[in-house]
């Protein structure tokens, strides 16, 4: 699904097939575990981390990376809405809650993609980026002009 619906993977091609396989599977089994539970889970984003630190190494475009966890969502998404028409026992209320519980899980795992992508890089460049965000907050930066 990932290579069909996401062309950076095939463009790109860094990583390698197996890598892919198992780095879907798991935070896949992560995203269920953590739909499931309530309280702390911060154990639950390893995987995303991992994957942001893999997926920054051989360089792949961190959009497409982004991109693949909001497809990954949609098709857990879709896997539980269609296992709750198979059952026909369908609560409006349960499905409101279901549905803001998976995209909660799935805006989480993707912050920890990022810090996992921003671990990986170098403390130069880290410090970079805090510098400008904390210009930017602060206001000493104005969008660029263009000629």
């Amino acid at each position: 699904m990932i290579g069909d619906q996401n062309p950076g993977y095939r463009l790109v091609d860094v990583v390698p097939r197996d890598d892919l396989w198992h780095s879907c599977h798991y935070n896949l089994r992560r995203v269920l575990q953590l739909i499931a539970h309530a309280g702390d889970a911060e154990v639950f984003y390893d995987a995303a981390r991992g994957t942001g630190r893999r997926r920054v190494e051989p360089q792949l475009p961190f959009g497409d990376v982004l991109r693949s966890f909001r497809l990954g969502g949609r098709l857990v998404w879709l896997a539980l809405t269609d296992q709750a028409r198979a059952t026909g026992d369908v609560n409006s209320e349960a499905m409101l809650d279901l549905t803001t519980r998976v995209w909660e899980v799935v805006d989480a795992i993707s912050d920890a993609l990022v810090l996992g992508d921003a671990l990986a890089e170098p403390p130069a460049l880290l410090d970079v980026r805090r510098r400008v965000v904390e210009c930017a907050r602060s206001g000493r930066v104005s969008a660029a002009r263009s000629p």
